[in-house]
């Protein structure tokens, strides 16, 4: 999926390339995203999991660890070889900050 460079003000300054300062602040902003979406996907497998409410339903303190624990495992993969969606998303932003004269 293409995104156009349309109606998006550019990240790059009045040089026309972005610092590197810059764009490591656009790779961790992805990373970040990324975990986001990673964070949302363990949720939704945690929801539909088969535990029974019964004698040995979570404590509010157990669940909270296991809250915890899905937010450090879904940065962990983000800032590891990841999903790669974090990765797309900065080459496809990175592909947009070419000027338009620009074509490779």
């Amino acid at each position: 999926m293409e995104i156009s460079n349309t109606n998006m003000a550019p990240l790059t300054g009045s040089s026309g390339k972005m610092s590197a300062a810059e764009e490591e602040k656009l790779r961790r902003a992805c990373a970040d995203f990324e975990a986001l979406l990673n964070k949302q996907m363990l949720d939704s497998m945690r929801d539909t999991s088969l535990e029974p409410d019964g004698i040995f339903a979570k404590s509010h303190a157990e669940k909270m660890f296991q809250s915890l624990m899905d937010q450090e495992l879904a940065e962990k993969i983000a800032t590891g070889d990841g999903t790669g969606f974090g990765d797309m998303l900065f080459e496809q932003l990175m592909k947009n900050q070419r000027p338009t004269g620009d074509l490779s």
